[in-house]
């Protein structure tokens, strides 16, 4: 099966925003498992979504469509899993990050989700690939939410957390065009009409996450709930 990893159209083209380093992190540790994983970074382009999406669909010959965000990138997300659908109604629709984690039941209640991932989804994630290539039983596979017969919802056991993050291998910044990331010249504020900033002067760096979870206990925070807090060690780091 052909995989295909997709930004949601955050930006546009040239315009500055939040790198998915917890997409990268999974391509990485998909690719390391052995499947055929492709991805589509849609900021980096002003032509629509669909016009992406459909070129890598057919293109690829994708039989999966991964892709997520936070809660309050809703729409992006949501155009994704419509697009994709709409392009071959077939095809398999995953979704994860806080905008599932947070509220899996309310994601695929309105959202055209086949499969949501609840929790880290480097394992989950490896895991579901697994059983979709295999027709596994995907009720085997921790940390999932998905449609069952009953038009119900199925929610299976909960993901440990991954305690030892140096065994995770580095964020596949090729794949998501990190370097186009890195050239991005303008930051859009939409609570000020739009209007676009030039960062052109900044730094170039890169992102790792050194840690997970939070030390801290702040009360409208969902971290601290059954979370635990683990670093990588400074010679994985450095």
């Amino acid at each position: 099966m052909n995989f295909l990893f997709v930004v949601p159209k955050f930006a546009g083209a040239g315009e500055y925003y939040s790198f998915p380093i917890g997409l990268a992190y999974i391509v990485s540790y998909m690719r390391h498992k052995g499947f055929n994983v492709f991805c589509l970074n849609s900021c980096h382009s002003d032509d629509p979504i669909e016009q992406q999406l459909r070129k890598c669909i057919e293109d690829k010959h994708i039989d999966v469509v991964c892709t997520g965000s936070m809660s309050s990138y809703w729409n992006e997300v949501n155009e994704v899993v419509e697009t994709a659908k709409r392009i071959n109604p077939q095809i398999i629709t995953v979704v994860g990050g806080a905008l599932i984690t947070s509220g899996p039941k309310l994601a695929l209640e309105n959202m055209k989700i086949d499969y949501g991932v609840i929790g880290e989804g480097e394992i989950t994630m490896t895991e579901l690939a697994g059983a979709l290539t295999s027709n596994g039983d995907m009720g085997k596979v921790k940390g999932l939410i998905f449609h069952d017969k009953a038009d119900g919802f199925t929610v299976t056991a909960p993901r440990e957390v991954i305690l030892d993050l140096d065994s995770l291998p580095f964020p596949d910044y090729e794949g998501l065009e990190f370097s186009t990331w890195l050239s991005a010249r303008w930051l859009k504020q939409p609570m000020l009409g739009g209007l676009l900033f030039d960062i052109d002067d900044r730094k170039n760096f890169y992102e790792i996450l050194t840690s997970r979870s939070c030390p801290f206990n702040c009360t409208f925070c969902y971290h601290p709930l059954g979370q635990k807090y683990r670093q990588r060690s400074l010679d994985n780091v450095f």
